[in-house]
């Protein structure tokens, strides 16, 4: 059953399917029970979706996209998000946890992603998601809801545990 967009109580992540890392990082990255449940959107797959994010200045060819709680976690926010609701055990989650549970360190990190994301996908011969999406939207994907007035901005909750300051105490 597919969750309405409405519904904030899943966390949704919209990444890249055709880009190798990204859809790799997301097959493999386990995302701790405090998240609930979790829907994995390949932006190729959504357009109407791609359109809305793009109109609240959410370019998915620069950074992935988590939703959660009501809030958009955009670029390396998304990827601090993650750390903090990711499994904490194996080689990637040990690595997402290193280099994206600190804020600053994430905000740092992150663009060198996207940038080896464009790279890798000129390498395969991979275009990179078109600006303008000329196909209609799939039957039921009419004009997406919204699930807050803003992005990535003002103070979004985190999950227990979150932090700003990437030093954890347990």
């Amino acid at each position: 059953m597919m969750p309405d967009e409405s519904d904030s109580t899943w966390l949704r992540v919209i990444y890249d399917g055709d880009c190798p890392f990204c859809e790799n990082f997301m097959k493999f990255y386990a995302i701790r029970n405090n998240a609930g449940n979790v829907e994995l959107i390949d932006a190729r797959k959504r357009p109407a979706l791609v359109r809305e994010l793009r109109s609240r200045g959410m370019e998915i060819n620069d950074g992935m996209i988590v939703m959660w709680h009501g809030h958009h976690y955009y670029g390396a926010e998304g990827m601090h998000l993650l750390s903090i609701l990711g499994n904490n055990s194996g080689g990637i989650g040990m690595l997402n946890r290193l280099l994206f549970r600190n804020k600053k360190m994430a905000a740092a990190i992150y663009p060198l992603l996207a940038a080896g994301r464009r790279v890798t996908l000129a390498l395969l011969r991979r275009k990179l998601i078109p600006l303008e999406i000329p196909s209609p939207p799939l039957a039921g994907e009419g004009k997406s809801k919204s699930v807050d007035d803003g992005h990535a901005t003002g103070e979004a909750p985190l999950p227990p545990g979150g932090n700003d300051g990437g030093n954890e105490t347990k």
